[in-house]
């Protein structure tokens, strides 16, 4: 078992009502994982999931990259402005 601490910024965190959770996924999981779990979790985050970006202990990743416990994934919406 794979625990993950994920934390939600900007709109992420109206989508989901909170600032952070943690995530149990199988034993090597990877991040591909940890987003369809999130979209089962928090439906109104789904639309929103193909344009986020996620950091993985603080590095961007993409969705093959392998999670361990203890590993702290940032939930990265798009950003718009200027």
């Amino acid at each position: 078992m794979t625990r993950v601490t994920v934390l939600f910024f900007g709109p992420a965190k109206d989508w989901t009502g909170c600032d952070s959770t943690s995530v149990d996924l199988a034993a090597e999981a990877d991040l591909g994982s940890l987003q369809r779990a999130l979209g089962r979790r928090y439906p109104a985050l789904r639309p929103a999931l193909p344009t986020v970006r996620f950091a993985v202990n603080e590095t961007f990743a993409d969705a093959d990259r392998t999670l361990h416990s203890a590993d702290v994934i940032a939930l990265i919406p798009p950003v718009s402005g200027g």
